[in-house]
């Protein structure tokens, strides 16, 4: 059976918007001296530099090293000094991997340069970058369309690109703090505060002598994201509509952001503020009016919230980035969890067992790909993809259904002018087709989220998340690791199938010692203990079987995770 065509389309909004928010840029703030460093190297986020009588500041470093690269070589031509301060607004990986181009890793620990970040940054760091951060990065790869060809014009709805470039580049916040907190550095005073809506860590900026604030996360170019579909712990819309009056409540004619262009003026300020306050409480409530009504996340998810058009305000409420019907899902899941209600999901049937059932219930395999490809001609994507997803889980190398699925795909894809939506339909059916190698995507993920820098305790922690139970059993041993090149050091324990990171002082039944690299290469898969035990950099003290016997209990080949074909 041929093919299924679909024509390649876009709204125009889509591309309106993407050609007005793609273009790289500094922008000077006329009688201030602060730069924004808008979208450099494509990247879809900015940095904010503030020049002070003997140094500079950065507000965010960007997403990694070779985007910070860019932005340490547009520093060095708006001035030659040096700088004092970064600070991270929040945890996110787009702001603050980009570190170690812009200030040296040496600077820092000399206390020549403070990096400073609300108290709870490193938790939430850990656990999104590095604790779901393989899965989260492999969702990111897809949502912002970073597999997709040219032609396909993929975006994010916030700028530019979201994954790629180098390793990331990130430096430990030396200075946390734990409320609204005055700073005078370089002679720039300013107060940090907490907003906390998009990220649990995330502060603003405001300068006083200049009227300024800066906002990071707390306002977009698009409806915001209060779900995200690369995934993300509960985002609390309250507080991010709180943000707002954080802001208002200052003396502010300028409002600077991470994901925007430079908003001046109280009364413009005021107004879009207002606006964007009131949505993403509209967006809650009614979710939540709904969900007192009984309805569940996948009813949600069918469209009972609209916004209505006195809250249209182009381009901060499109939906560009954030989607109104994934928004109010997302409050079903922050108040009650995943549970709809019914008994029936307590317990479902596997996946595979329940398409097998359900397709012989429709007559069988041949008369669900005639029901999926009637589905297409009518033009009904939706039910295209979920007839032929059927199959599919049936039979993951049925490659008929798996292009019917595709094509389904597409014509949902191309019609949609959200753009995180569109390129997540659009890459679904690009691994649907098999046009790229799954584990291409979690090694593009992983180059993306992590980082060398990382303490050794932290690399250790996701070991956590490898452990297979039917390898470790009940068994108990003790291993320290060692990094020759750089000192460091920790002590695992594992015991009923659970690793424990620097929490026991039982003698090691083992000491593991190797350079960082190689440590590195053994955590990421790249290489096996068999193959690392042969060099000549490696050296184990202890009892070598109990080592050999510990790592066996692990699992570190990353897994091909494929989102549409399972």
């Amino acid at each position: 059976m041929s093919q299924p065509q679909v024509e390649r389309s876009f709204p125009a909004y889509y591309r309106e918007h993407r050609e007005r928010y793609t273009t790289g840029r500094v922008t000077k703030i006329e009688d201030r001296p602060i730069w924004v460093l808008e979208n450099l190297g494509g990247w879809s986020v900015n940095s904010i530099v503030i020049e002070g009588d003997d140094g500079l500041i950065v507000y965010d470093t960007g997403i990694c090293r070779e985007q910070g690269e860019l932005i340490a070589a547009e520093i060095a031509k708006l001035s030659d000094k040096p700088v004092r301060a970064v600070v991270y607004s929040h945890h996110h990986a787009d702001h603050c991997q980009g570190t170690d181009a812009i200030v040296s890793p040496e600077a820092v620990a000399d206390g020549e340069v403070e990096v400073i970040a609300w108290s709870t940054f490193s938790r939430e760091y850990a656990d999104e970058n590095r604790v779901v951060g393989p899965i989260m990065g492999i969702r990111a790869a897809y949502m912002s369309g970073a597999l997709l060809p040219p032609e396909d014009l993929p975006y994010t709805g916030l700028g530019g690109r979201f994954i790629g470039g180098s390793v990331g580049s990130f430096i430990e916040p030396t200075t946390l703090i734990d409320g609204e907190t005055e700073f005078a550095i370089a002679g720039v005073r300013f107060t940090l505060f907490l907003t906390g809506g998009e990220a649990a860590s995330e502060i603003g900026m405001y300068l006083p002598d200049h009227r300024t604030v800066l906002i990071a996360d707390e306002v977009y170019i698009s409806l915001p994201n209060l779900y995200t579909l690369r995934g993300a712990k509960f985002r609390d819309a309250m507080r991010w509509a709180a943000a707002s009056e954080k802001v208002l409540a200052r003396d502010v004619d300028l409002l600077l952001g991470c994901h925007m262009p430079p908003l001046e003026g109280r009364e413009r300020i005021e107004q879009v503020l207002g606006v964007y306050q009131d949505a993403i409480q509209f967006n809650h409530d009614q979710a939540v009016r709904h969900i007192l009504r009984g309805a569940t996340a996948e009813d949600l998810r069918t469209g009972l919230v609209e916004l209505p058009g006195h809250l249209d305000l182009d381009p901060f409420t499109r939906e560009m980035y954030g989607n109104v019907d994934n928004n109010a899902a997302a409050q079903m899941t922050g108040y009650l969890g995943w549970f709809g209600g019914d008994a029936t999901e307590l317990a479902p049937l596997p996946r595979a067992e329940r398409a097998v059932r359900t397709v012989a219930l429709m007559g069988g395999r041949d008369r669900v790909v005639e029901a999926a490809r009637a589905a297409f001609d009518d033009g009904d994507g939706q039910w295209c993809a979920e007839l032929a997803g059927l199959c599919v889980s049936v039979d993951t190398e049925d490659h008929e259904a798996r292009r019917l699925k595709a094509a389904g795909l597409r014509l949902l894809g191309y019609a949609e002018q959200n753009a995180l939506r569109r390129n997540f339909y659009l890459t679904g059916a690009l691994e649907l087709e098999g046009a790229f190698d799954p584990a291409a995507v979690g090694d593009l993920a992983r180059k993306t989220f992590t980082s060398s820098s990382t303490p050794l305790p932290g690399l250790l922690d996701t070991f956590r998340f490898t452990v297979v139970p039917s390898r470790a059993g009940n068994r108990r041993r003790v291993v320290d690791v060692v990094l020759g090149d750089s000192g460091e050091r920790a002590r695992l324990e594992l015991r009923h199938s659970v690793l424990r990171v620097d929490k026991t002082t039982d003698a090691p039944d083992a000491t593991l010692t190797l350079p960082k690299d190689r440590f590195l290469a053994l955590a990421s898969g790249s290489t096996t203990w068999d193959t690392l035990r042969q060099d000549d950099a490696v050296q184990v003290a202890g009892d070598p079987e109990a080592l050999t016997g510990f790592l066996a209990c692990f699992d570190l080949i990353p897994p091909r995770v494929q989102l549409h074909v399972r």
